[in-house]
């Protein structure tokens, strides 16, 4: 049985060949929000994408994300930082699907 100890972490950062706008658009549409309410994910700071998973799924969704124009980490849970608070976005419109981290 595969541990269910990865994340997926995005920072912000884009791959090469896509704008920023791109980005901000494809993340969209492909997560079903309006463009305005993902911007907290472009704001600098680590914010998970989805936790507690193997890692075969966290390179799934990795892939999934770099179709968007995304750079993502995936991150064995023991590298995360032992200072760093993870808490759900304040708006409830995000569901469980992204948490930032401070």
């Amino acid at each position: 049985m595969e541990l269910d100890n990865y994340m997926l972490v995005y920072t912000g950062k884009i791959l090469d060949g896509y704008s920023i706008e791109d980005v901000k658009k494809n993340m969209a549409e492909m997560i079903g929000k309006e463009q305005w309410k993902l911007e907290f994910l472009f704001s600098g700071k680590s914010c998970v994408i989805k936790s507690s998973m193997g890692l075969r799924a966290a390179m799934q969704y990795q892939g999934i994300f770099a179709l968007t124009g995304a750079l993502t980490e995936v991150v064995y849970r023991s590298q995360a930082s032992p200072k760093a608070c993870i808490k759900r976005h304040q708006d409830s419109s995000y569901g469980s699907l992204f948490q930032v981290m401070h």
